[in-house]
């Protein structure tokens, strides 16, 4: 984890991500396991967080929000 930690940063939960939460998957039409990908945006929204860097860029794709990198 300590290696981790120099690498990324990590963000803790802000007053207000459960209402962007379920806004987006109110207007997405989230559902099953994408809803914890919903909670990734809603903190990275609540936070001012506007790019993603991730393995599976497809459960990401429906939100225009934020911009998506592609590992790999």
């Amino acid at each position: 984890m300590r290696d981790i930690a120099t690498v990324f940063t990590f963000i803790d939960d802000k007053p207000g991500m459960y209402e962007i939460w379920t806004q987006l998957v109110e207007d997405f039409r989230v559902s099953g396991k994408q809803v914890h990908d919903a909670n990734h945006v809603a903190a990275m929204l609540a936070h001012g967080i506007e790019e993603l860097l991730t393995l599976d860029e497809r459960d990401f794709r429906r939100y225009s929000q934020i911009r998506i990198w592609k590992v790999g």
